[in-house]
């Protein structure tokens, strides 16, 4: 069975599959029967063989080079018949056609025969191009390169024989070299010493490159010559640039063939400012040295570092996709909230904690305080039980209270005032009839100590009616009376009081242990914070309740210290502080991103708004961790932000990191771009190659900097290698693959 192709009046292309005897009438009848209507473009044609592919192309690569020739000999031979060009004649001036000698017309009869032959033969490959395209393709490019290897050694061979013959042979031979290498060797230049010998040396080379580069070009297609010259003048320099120091060629040979760990490691040690032996043996030394770490985690090595160096290098491979650091990253973020969890286990949100706290201790403390408040009464009724003692109530002390708070002026309140003193008045006198008269007398009267508490008492609670409605001036003038009956049962006690007052020391012993343990309950329960669980607010509920106790006792302000001493006085060793640990362990754990990082800053101004409140409620060891946590966040966040500017130097060679060398070179695009075949998928080949190599050299930069330990193994690797000058340090001397590279470069670049 024989494989046709056929071309439909579409442009599309068809494979057929016939017997060998059939007809190509045969063929394309089968093919308008069964895939649309006449006026097929090509009449049926057999497959082609691959065999006969590489012969096709070998023979019009080589042919493009003879028409080539051609075409340079054609151009000569007018150029020659332009020197006897006729003169102009009137007929010549009206046609604006020159007259042509037979010079001329030889010359111009080679030209176009020459562009003929190259489309006779394009044409007869064409069809081994579209069985086998790449087959074709290179066998053709190997035409061309077998048929203008001898160009460049003719060439320079023409130079040296002309400059021999004028007697300059010494001057011409370094360009005839340079011609015959194509720019790769000069020989010795005379009489240049210094940078101007560097000069000359790339002059020439570029010069002979240009020469041989745009003589191979175009004898492959003479419209490509002047892109083949362009060419063959860089390549030399780009090689020779490779090879200047000698020694950092050999280094960057070495890096190009050392395993890829290595040469990360290099990037690596360059970051770092890492460039003498010495400071290469401090880095290995600070990346091996112990660090006892409370938390568990590993650092990285701009962590262990700090160099600005290290940080825009951590920050360029974050931003080219690289997942070694962020693994480590979002490992030790685990670990410092799993610190903060040893702590106390958070379960919920910030809110949530609180309103626990606050369920917990109202639980406690409302029943804690109404016992301690039921011991204090016990106390004070067993004072005076039977009624030993005998008072003047401080009545002229209770209307100067009055007098100084609600005096003339005021109005609206002291309503509870004036029943007070009515109070105190009613049980300082006593009625009566005179005996010797019959007469009814007031006669001054002293009131035992149970009068006394009880009248007291009553203040006390008007006082705390008054300040619950906004009545300041009567809470004030209604305190003060209260101070007033203090004072007086202090005085008697104290033996100050009138003659005809008792206050016996037993009762006063009793006494005095009545007002300790009153004193004791009102510190512990009614001073600080605690305070607004018991006042009352406009609304008649306390002012504090809830989830809105836990910031009154751990918080930011600068009295934290403060309230955490009152919270310590209130839970004595009846109440845990876990709950509240918890609140604020859970709100520390809740300064994070959206991803659920803990921010360094804010976390970090989360601990010093309450350096004072933090001792009050966490342990020694406790603190430490915390303090353990904080000194990670610093110590990211500073590997994080060192060199951060943009445009700086150390941005710059971060960037310089990732560069991939010749796959980021200018220069390979526009070759690659004029590859033939290849050439309409070279350059998503080509940025194929550069992701995959870049995301590869990401990923190696990224392990070695999430892992000491790699880069402190890869580092000693990397020293272990033997030095040496490399390949490139000799250009002139080199031979094989760089010098066919170089010599046929430039006709890679012509079009087909």
């Amino acid at each position: 069975m024989a494989k046709y192709r056929i071309t439909a009046p579409d442009g599309g292309t068809y494979e057929i599959t016939a017997p060998d005897d059939a007809t190509q009438d045969q063929v394309l009848a089968y093919a308008q029967a069964n895939y649309g209507g006449g006026g097929y473009a090509q009449a049926p044609r057999e497959e082609t063989s691959q065999l006969g592919a590489i012969g096709a192309g070998l023979g019009a690569g080589v042919g493009q080079v003879a028409m080539g020739a051609q075409h340079y000999l054609g151009k000569g031979v007018e150029a020659v018949g332009d020197l006897f060009a006729p003169k102009r004649t009137m007929s010549s001036l009206v046609t604006g056609q020159a007259p042509k000698n037979v010079v001329q017309r030889a010359g111009k009869w080679l030209v176009n025969d020459a562009a003929q032959g190259r489309k006779n033969m394009a044409e007869e490959a064409r069809p081994y191009k579209e069985d086998h395209p790449l087959t074709t393709g290179t066998a053709q490019v190997a035409g061309n390169i077998a048929a203008t290897w001898p160009v460049g050694g003719l060439l320079g061979a023409g130079v040296r024989g002309a400059g021999a013959a004028a007697g300059a042979g010494r001057i011409v031979e370094p360009l005839a070299q340079s011609i015959a290498t194509g720019g790769l060797r000069v020989g010795q230049l005379a009489s240049a010493t210094g940078k101007a010998a560097t000069a000359a040396s790339l002059g020439t080379r570029a010069a002979g490159g240009a020469v041989a580069g745009g003589t191979t070009a175009g004898l492959v297609d003479p419209e490509s010559a002047g892109t083949g010259a362009a060419i063959g003048a860089a390549l030399p320099g780009v090689v020779r640039g490779l090879a200047v120091g000698g020694k950092a060629a050999g280094q960057a040979i070495r890096k190009a063939f050392a395993p890829s760990t290595e040469a990360a490691a290099q990037t690596v040690l360059k970051a770092a400012g890492a460039n003498t032996p010495d400071q290469i043996a401090a880095l290995r030394a600070a990346l091996s040295a112990p660090r006892p770490n409370l938390l568990g985690e590993e650092l990285t090595v701009p962590q262990i570092l700090q160099t600005p160096g290290l940080s825009q290098l951590q920050r360029t491979l974050r931003n080219a996709g690289d997942e070694s650091l962020l693994a480590r990253h979002t490992a030790q973020n685990a670990q410092r909230l799993d610190a903060l969890n040893r702590i106390s286990p958070v379960t919920g949100t910030t809110q949530q904690a609180a309103q626990r706290f606050g369920n917990e201790l109202e639980a406690f403390a409302q029943p804690a305080n109404d016992h301690a408040r039921q011991a204090v009464n016990r106390a004070y009724e067993a004072v005076d039980p039977h009624g030993a003692t005998a008072f003047r109530i401080p009545v002229d002390q209770m209307r100067g209270a009055r007098d100084q708070f609600l005096g003339p002026g005021t109005f609206g309140t002291g309503r509870r005032a004036d029943q007070a003193i009515d109070a105190a008045e009613g049980l300082t006198t006593a009625h009566g009839v005179d005996p010797m008269t019959g007469a009814p007398v007031v006669v001054d009267r002293l009131s035992p100590f149970r009068e006394i508490q009880n009248l007291r008492s009553s203040i006390g609670e008007a006082a705390a009616a008054a300040q619950a409605n906004g009545a300041n001036k009567e809470f004030a003038a209604l305190s003060r009376m209260v101070n007033a009956i203090d004072q007086r049962l202090d005085d008697v006690a104290a033996g100050r009081g009138a003659v005809d007052e008792l206050f016996p020391a037993d009762v006063v012993a009793q006494w005095r242990r009545a007002n300790d343990m009153h004193a004791a309950r009102l510190q512990r329960y009614e001073t600080g914070p605690q305070r607004s669980m018991w006042r009352q607010g406009g609304d008649g509920q306390p002012v504090a309740q809830g989830g809105e106790l836990a910031p009154k006792f751990f918080n930011a302000s600068k009295g934290q210290a403060d309230d955490m001493a009152a919270f310590q006085r209130l839970r004595g060793q009846d109440f845990p502080d876990s709950s509240l640990k918890n609140y604020a362990i859970t709100d520390l754990a809740s300064q994070t991103d959206q991803l659920g990082n803990l921010l360094p800053a804010r976390a970090g101004n989360w601990l010093d708004a309450r350096s004072g409140a933090v001792p009050g409620l966490f342990s020694e060891g406790e603190q430490a961790t915390l303090s353990a946590v904080r000194q990670s966040l610093d110590r990211a966040a500073l590997a994080e932000n060192l060199g951060r500017a943009t445009g700086s130097n150390t941005a710059q060679n971060a960037q310089g990191a990732l560069n991939l060398g010749l796959l980021d070179n200018p220069a390979v695009n526009f070759v690659a771009g004029r590859i033939p075949i290849l050439k309409s998928f070279s350059a998503p080949t080509l940025e194929a190659l550069r992701k995959n190599a870049r995301q590869a050299k990401v990923r190696e930069l990224g392990e070695l900097l999430s892992d000491p330990q790699a880069l402190n193994e890869a580092v000693g690797g990397l020293l272990s290698r033997p030095s040496g000058a490399g390949l490139l340090s000799a250009p002139e001397r080199s031979g094989g693959l760089l010098g066919l590279s170089v010599r046929t470069a430039p006709l890679l670049s012509t079009s087909r």
